[in-house]
């Protein structure tokens, strides 16, 4: 949540994806550059205020199918809104995100939909940002540092953490230590 004043009435926030789907093995206690069964993280943005008005179903079909983390690439929007600001400048969001199996099927335990992802955590990366222009046509609000986003699918409390501590012992990770205007963001499913 964004505090009322934090933004002006109607900017809006935006997410830009970066680099590709990384996976921690439970089994070994590591990060892999890849999930081990072709699994997927899909990210549904808002579909941006000039795509929705123009109304051409090719831009909008590319927004709804939302951005897509996978191993080796990156598809769908890399840029998409996430939230316009209220009239007293705050910002209430739940980002939906789904984990899902090599065929495309989402795993929401509980709730019943199919789809059988490997147990373990999903890491993606994103920054959070603005569009809004201050008086002078200059960018109003700096973007944020990168934020990892690891989505938890059915590991227990001290997997979780290992998940964590394992971030800072990555080989291929070359971001430095989390500074207080980036950080990790936990989400689980169990």
């Amino acid at each position: 949540m964004i505090d009322p004043g934090d933004f002006e009435a109607d900017d809006v926030l935006w997410f830009r994806a970066l680099g590709t789907l990384s996976y921690f093995d439970p089994v070994t206690d590591r990060w892999l550059d890849a999930p081990p069964a072709g699994e997927r993280v899909r990210f549904f943005g808002a579909i941006p205020p000039d795509v929705f008005i123009s109304g051409d179903p090719d831009e909008l079909d590319f927004y709804r199918q939302g951005t897509i983390w996978s191993g080796d690439t990156l598809t769908g929007p890399t840029e998409s809104a996430i939230e316009q600001a209220a009239a007293d400048g705050s910002i209430h969001s739940h980002l939906d995100f789904c984990v899902e199996d090599s065929s495309g099927d989402c795993s929401l335990p509980g709730i019943g939909h199919t789809g059988n992802p490997s147990v373990g955590a999903y890491l993606i990366e994103l920054e959070l940002f603005s569009d809004a222009l201050d008086h002078a046509d200059q960018q109003r609000y700096r973007t944020a540092d990168p934020v990892k986003v690891i989505l938890n699918h059915g590991l227990v409390a001290d997997e979780c953490t290992a998940a964590i501590e394992a971030l800072s012992h990555r080989p291929t990770d070359e971001t430095p230590e989390p500074t207080p205007a980036s950080g990790v963001l936990i989400l689980g499913g169990e």
